[in-house]
């Protein structure tokens, strides 16, 4: 119990001084034009990503398999694009398994950014302003919400980007599904998922875990969950704040001791 007061703790330390901070707008863009240049290269890139299908806008959403084994994880970066590190991070994931395969024991497929109108406009929403974690087709998906990055869209599944996940997480079944966010510096494991490996996760990562994130996410990623078929894990990696780049090596080193669990 101690041990669990102490993380909680520390979370909301985190968070506490992430609002105090102040943003620096020079490092954000600077970071934002390296996600975009970065991705922008994968897009017309040739045999060594999947196009899953295209955004509102018709830039490609592009996946990547590597590695071979009984448990498949599903990594998804930029859902939103206001948020490049998790971009940054799920493209450097890939280089490494690609350049050492031995590191995988597992099926680990990448979603590198799926939301790429937003990550051009610099916006956390899509091309339509629909926030795409919140447009999943999920029990609690509602038309209400309080604030216009947070829109909901006409219907559940509206968005192109929504719809091409939901079918990538349908076709390969993942056992475990990682999400890249930021900014809060946590990890947030949904529920039934294993102490053990979100405790270690975080040890690499040197990342609190937060087991609740603090208002509601109607229509999220997470609720798809309850529809499915078949059962999966969730967890949300938050990465720094936003004008700052994430500890590559330890966020890396932490996603693949989760794919090898």
């Amino acid at each position: 119990m101690r041990i669990f007061i102490s993380i909680v703790c520390l979370c909301l330390m985190t968070c506490s001084v992430f609002a105090e901070r102040q943003v620096s707008f020079n490092d954000y863009n600077r970071i934002q034009r390296i996600a975009r240049k970065q991705y922008g290269k994968l897009m017309y890139s040739r045999g060594k990503w999947k196009t899953l299908g295209r955004s509102v806008d018709g830039r490609r959403i592009l996946y990547g398999e590597f590695g071979s084994g009984k448990k498949t994880t599903l990594v998804i970066g930029g859902m939103h694009g206001d948020e490049p590190s998790g971009v940054l991070v799920a493209m450097r994931l890939a280089r490494v398994v690609r350049a050492n395969p031995s590191l995988l024991k597992n099926r680990l497929v990448i979603v590198p950014c799926l939301n790429p109108d937003g990550l051009a406009r610099k916006t956390r929403t899509n091309v339509r302003n629909v926030d795409i974690n919140r447009n999943f087709s999920t029990r609690t998906w509602s038309p209400e919400f309080g604030k216009d990055y947070n829109n909901s869209g006409p219907n559940p599944a509206s968005e192109p980007e929504t719809v091409l996940i939901s079918n990538l997480i349908e076709l390969k079944k993942p056992d475990f599904i990682l999400q890249l966010h930021q900014p809060f510096n946590a990890i947030y494991p949904e529920k039934g998922m294993s102490h053990d490996i979100v405790a270690r996760m975080s040890q690499i990562s040197d990342l609190p875990i937060c087991n609740e994130i603090g208002y509601q996410t109607p229509g999220s990623l997470a609720g798809l969950r309850e529809t499915l078929g078949f059962k999966t894990d969730m967890a949300t990696f938050e990465l720094c704040p936003i004008d700052e780049e994430p500890h590559y090596g330890k966020i890396i080193m932490a996603i693949l001791e989760a794919v090898n669990d």
